[in-house]
């Protein structure tokens, strides 16, 4: 775990930034792989249970039996795409003086919420296949925001405490 600590305890926050932005990066990185994994078990119970995973794209006119089936990779790599946004958003946050893992948790559980939700309505797609995706969703979410905020906790904290002294001068 040398590599998530800091420089050593200095109070320079130009030193720290990398530290920080690799620590968060990091977790991101593993989170990422152990959600996509995890997920890798969910799609092929998914698809031995139920068979293909078919889901109509928004705007085409045709009826659920001819929904596109889902591509085997696509669940992971939405994981991964939304991993990377999370710890894009996540080493944004960390630079924050006030309560980096609050803001964190909070915003991307308004963003897990939101596409969710989008999720629910997905149009010309059978109400089972809404659920699994959602649940596709929430899972993801409770594997990668903890890992993120795990990570965005071991950054170093005296980062935090040089960029509120930069603002108070």
């Amino acid at each position: 775990m040398k590599l998530l600590r800091s420089c050593g305890g200095c109070r320079d926050a130009a030193c720290c930034r990398p530290a920080a932005t690799r620590a968060v990066l990091l977790g991101g990185l593993l989170a990422g792989a152990i959600g996509a994994g995890c997920l890798l078990c969910y799609e092929a119970i998914v698809t031995a249970t139920y068979g293909p995973f078919h889901a109509g794209d928004p705007g085409k006119s045709h009826a659920n039996a001819n929904a596109d089936a889902v591509p085997a990779g696509l669940f992971r790599f939405g994981v991964v795409l939304c991993t990377a946004l999370g710890s894009v958003l996540a080493v944004g946050v960390v630079r924050r003086p006030a309560r980096p893992r609050q803001t964190f948790v909070r915003v991307a559980l308004a963003l897990t919420t939101v596409w969710f939700a989008l999720q629910l309505a997905a149009s010309h797609t059978t109400t089972s296949a809404r659920l699994l995706l959602a649940g596709d969703h929430v899972r993801a979410a409770a594997i990668v925001i903890p890992g993120l905020t795990w990570a965005i906790r071991r950054a170093p904290r005296h980062l935090q405490l040089s960029h509120a002294a930069e603002k108070r001068a």
